[in-house]
């Protein structure tokens, strides 16, 4: 089957509402609403990846002025692990405020393709969204920096980062699609209702955030594979 029609395929499937998510997410890539919020959005989180990187680079070097030779050997041969493993702490926060950048876009154009029946939804002003996902991006951080040295323990690492980035992508990405058709309280308790369902969408997501290229989507995947989860969620007869 050719690839172009695989995904129309799979966003046509009726099944769990994750998978449905995701598949309905992705085929929509091409869509030309999508287009011209995925250039600006790859755009940005390349760039910041290259900041992040760039960033902890000069960390790990300011680290290996100890004046001790074989131990600034040592840390040179580590200083490339260590860049990569900065870079990948920091890009859940990352991922955090492009996702606000372009929310209302991403949304705007799944429900038009998916939901044309919904009314106009509630508008977060972009000053807000920002602010909103700024905070996100600080207890994130500081989440992984305290978890950082259990991301050293082999085998417990793996399950701790995306146990943890998958809990607070979902939580996140999820309250801020459903803000736009729920009071706060409601849109907090449908994602405590749902908590399993979320959290396991996050962990795909998150563990979608390591693999390079894919990476650069997250945050317009993210925000629609978040906004399909709360439609298929939210109860029939709430504000829309």
């Amino acid at each position: 089957m050719p690839v172009n029609h695989l995904f129309p395929l799979l966003a046509a499937t009726r099944g769990p509402a994750m998978f449905v998510a995701l598949s309905r997410a992705f085929a929509q890539l091409p869509d030309p609403r999508l287009r011209r919020v995925l250039l600006r959005s790859v755009g940005l989180t390349l760039l910041g990846v290259v900041l992040l990187g760039v960033g902890a680079a000069v960390g790990v070097d300011l680290l290996q002025t100890t004046g001790i030779g074989w131990l600034e050997t040592a840390l040179d041969g580590l200083a490339g692990l260590g860049v990569m493993a900065l870079t990948l702490v920091f890009f859940p926060s990352l991922v955090a405020v492009m996702a606000g950048l372009f929310l209302d876009e991403v949304a705007d154009a799944v429900e038009a393709r998916y939901y044309p029946a919904l009314g106009q939804p509630r508008r977060v002003p972009l000053g807000e969204g920002v602010r909103l996902a700024g905070r996100f991006a600080l207890i994130s951080l500081g989440l992984n920096l305290v978890a950082l040295p259990l991301y050293l323990i082999p085998g417990v690492n793996m399950v701790l980062f995306y146990g943890l980035n998958g809990y607070l992508i979902s939580r996140e990405f999820f309250e801020q699609a459903a803000h736009r058709r729920l009071p706060p309280a409601e849109a907090r308790a449908l994602r405590k209702r749902h908590q399993g369902q979320v959290w396991a969408l996050g962990a795909v997501l998150a563990f979608l955030g390591t693999l390079p290229g894919l990476n650069l989507l997250l945050p317009l995947v993210g925000t629609a594979c978040l906004v399909h989860l709360v439609e298929r969620l939210r109860p029939a007869g709430s504000p829309s």
